[in-house]
């Protein structure tokens, strides 16, 4: 569930993942055009067939919204695009943090 909300998130320009302070950084293009910063010892994966490989290994079956796998520390998050439109502040009022 944590990383549904983050690919959301990610999709909808509101979450980014980058490097740790003090860390070299790179970026990585996404499809949908926006772009993922990790540090120099993070792994990222973009191309689509390796993105095709592990969606298999961790859901059984090709994953086509997965953009981007991004790993570092014993952390990972699947970046998915989710055409949902975007996320206007008025959104957030509704929302319960403590569900979430």
């Amino acid at each position: 569930m944590l990383l549904k909300i983050i690919a959301i998130l990610a999709a909808a320009g509101i979450f980014s993942v980058t490097a740790p302070a003090g860390a070299r950084a790179a970026d990585y293009a996404l499809p949908n055009g926006g772009t993922l910063t990790a540090g120099d010892g993070d792994e990222v994966i973009t191309d689509s067939a390796s993105l095709e490989e592990i969606s298999i290994e961790t859901q059984g079956s090709v994953d086509p919204t997965l953009e981007a796998f991004w790993a570092r520390a014993g952390e990972a998050v699947y970046l998915n695009h989710e055409p949902i439109g975007y996320v206007k502040m008025d959104d957030w009022d509704e929302l319960d943090v403590d569900d979430l």
